[in-house]
């Protein structure tokens, strides 16, 4: 019998630009991982004594910072240029042009660093005349999300981002500015083979890079007594590592396998396009479900300073810290984004269970567009108790792996806050 199916235009190389569009599309609104990553770090290190003793941290400037330590910064900057260079396979080389090279013009040389370390130059960091060790990581852990990371590639539309080196955004709408901070706080370790080869792209993610930087200014700058840089630094880093405790940060599709990501691209590129929306959709969906029934009940507990709750109960505990071993360079990729990979799909499954089905399982609802205001809680006041139960353990069961690698993280650089 003949075959009359109608060949693949352009071979694999066109079926390949079907998968890179599909998955290319499922990131944009994933920009954030978890919300109110403060208030989350707030509970996770409660319990840490070396923190919460130092009630009082003078305040320093960024420039007063960097016109202190400008010389040795440079030697610093440049050695981890190299480390990264060395260690770290996919890491796009920062220019030349970028090196951080030292001047009496504090404005400039607050520019020069913020270049050097490829980051938005266009930040403002405000200082407090002085503040505990614990709110400096607290706000310091959210501040990765309010502009750190965008624009800074060579398709966002801005300057710096033509100069940095990043190339072209890997994934996502590079016209959406929060969109382009994705590449930096996903990262996709663990997919399948045919998942790298029909999208080299998945590698091009960059929060080692950034956990690596910020750990090492932070021992730099408590090793030179810069306490508050110290302590900053450490709260930008733990920000990326706490991004992939969130399992839509460690996986590129929760529940789908690569065969049926494979069929999905094969229709669209038949010009059966619904299909490839449809999962799209409820994915983002599904996702953004999630950071909502998070940020609303842990919100929810802190503000009734309820100590029974067991989502901070989950975050403050620490009896399982030990259980990942010591902090090292490769850590986030071996043991967080592999954990959160893990319940990856059982993520997507019991969201899928328990929310109404017209959030997780109707493509035609866009989910925060289509109702705005939208609150999650209020939804699940008819569910029955239990099931409300295993979805309250499950996700504090996210949250006790939130704190443990937050404070494992924190020991890292203990010694030196402890000798600051």
């Amino acid at each position: 019998m003949a075959d009359n199916t109608p060949p693949l235009r352009g071979g694999l190389g066109e079926l390949k630009y079907a998968i890179l569009f599909l998955w290319g599309c499922l990131s944009p609104s994933f920009a954030h991982a978890w919300s109110e990553h403060g208030m989350l770090t707030a509970e996770a290190i409660s319990g840490v004594s070396e923190i919460q003793k130092v009630t009082s941290v003078p305040g320093e400037s960024l420039a007063g910072f960097l016109q202190a330590e400008q010389d040795t910064l440079m030697k610093l900057l440049a050695a981890e240029e190299g480390w990264l260079r060395r260690h770290q396979s996919h890491y796009p080389k920062r220019p030349d042009a970028l090196i951080f090279v030292p001047t009496d013009d504090a404005d400039l040389l607050v520019k020069r660093f913020l270049r050097a370390i490829r980051v938005n130059p266009e930040l403002q960091f405000q200082t407090p005349a002085a503040a505990s060790a614990k709110d400096i990581l607290i706000a310091a852990s959210d501040e990765p999300d309010q502009g750190l990371d965008i624009g800074l590639f060579e398709n966002n539309g801005t300057a710096f981002g033509k100069e940095y080196g990043f190339g072209k955004q890997p994934f996502g709408n590079p016209l959406l500015s929060y969109g382009s901070q994705a590449p930096f706080h996903m990262g996709f370790y663990n997919e399948a083979w045919l998942s790298y080869q029909l999208a080299g792209y998945l590698r091009r993610t960059y929060p080692e890079f950034r956990i690596h930087l910020f750990r090492t200014l932070s021992e730099f700058s408590f090793q030179k007594g810069h306490a508050y840089w110290g302590y900053r630094f450490a709260g930008w880093a733990i920000h990326y590592i706490q991004d992939f405790t969130q399992p839509y940060h460690s996986t590129v599709v929760p529940g789908i396998g690569s065969a049926r990501l494979l069929w999905l691209g094969v229709l669209d590129l038949f010009g059966n396009n619904e299909p490839k929306a449809d999962q799209v959709q409820l994915v983002t969906n599904r996702h953004l479900v999630l950071e909502k029934y998070e940020a609303e009940i842990v919100k929810e507990a802190v503000t009734a300073k309820n100590s029974k709750s067991i989502l901070l109960q989950a975050l403050r505990e620490m009896s399982y810290d030990e259980d990942y071993g010591r902090y090292y360079d490769g850590y986030a990729r071996a043991k967080v984004a592999f954990e959160s990979n893990w319940f990856a799909n059982d993520t997507d499954a019991i969201l899928e269970k328990t929310f109404p089905a017209k959030w997780v399982s109707d493509p035609s609802y866009h989910f925060s567009i289509t109702e705005p205001d939208i609150q999650v809680l209020p939804a699940l006041k008819d569910l029955p108790a239990d099931q409300k139960a295993e979805m309250e353990e499950f996700l504090a069961n996210l949250m006790r792996h939130f704190g443990s690698h937050t404070r494992n993280f924190l020991k890292s650089v203990q010694s030196y806050f402890q000798n600051s």
